[in-house]
């Protein structure tokens, strides 16, 4: 075979791997978006219940805020 042909065979192979790679990061892409636009959404409902109860004093307060935070966290964490 020519060296010609052989760079041509090698840059052919080297396109096919970056083409693969492409793909996977776009897939890799495609379900990161999908669960941001789940996480999203719930934290919507979640802040549309937690802003639907009234506490009735600062205490109650302290206790949606950090109950509100710790389920944002758990949400985080089962994505990544």
């Amino acid at each position: 075979m020519s060296t010609a042909q052989t760079d041509i065979e090698q840059l052919q192979m080297k396109m096919a791997f970056q083409e693969d790679t492409i793909e996977s990061l776009n897939q890799a892409l495609i379900l990161q978006q999908k669960q941001m636009d789940d996480l999203q959404f719930q934290l919507k409902q979640l802040v549309s219940k937690m802003s639907a109860i009234e506490p009735s004093n600062m205490a109650s307060e302290k206790i949606s805020f950090v109950l509100i935070s710790f389920v944002i966290i758990v949400l985080i964490s089962k994505t990544f």
